[in-house]
């Protein structure tokens, strides 16, 4: 989630973007010449030239501190507006139980993994 607060995240030209090549090892990470390679848009232009979130809106919905430690989703100013679904806090987050993950033999060849070296 992102902790942009200035209000301009509608507007923001380089919002979303769109890697119209397959991931490799030359366009993988932010901060490189692959990023030259993305297509941006803003919100609008998200709609409307790639049709993805078309009834989305952008609104600020007034939590009353969702920053970590708090984590208080509560809307003391009650709903932001149309289409917004006030929800109970206290309901969000995992519902399901923990999922364990099978058992690897120790046959199994495994190293740590590296995202910035390793492809």
């Amino acid at each position: 989630m992102c902790g942009r607060t200035d209000g301009a995240f509608a507007s923001d030209p380089q919002a979303f973007h769109v890697q119209p090549q397959p991931v490799s090892r030359s366009n993988l990470c932010f901060g490189t010449a692959a990023q030259a390679k993305w297509t941006d848009y803003t919100f609008a232009g998200w709609h409307t030239n790639i049709g993805e979130d078309a009834q989305g809106v952008v609104r600020n919905p007034g939590f009353k501190n969702p920053t970590y430690p708090a984590d208080d989703y509560s809307l003391p100013n009650g709903s932001p507006g149309v289409g917004f679904v006030v929800f109970d806090p206290n309901q969000a987050g995992r519902s399901n139980p923990v999922i364990k993950p099978p058992a690897v033999p120790p046959t199994f060849p495994t190293k740590t993994f590296n995202p910035a070296t390793d492809y």
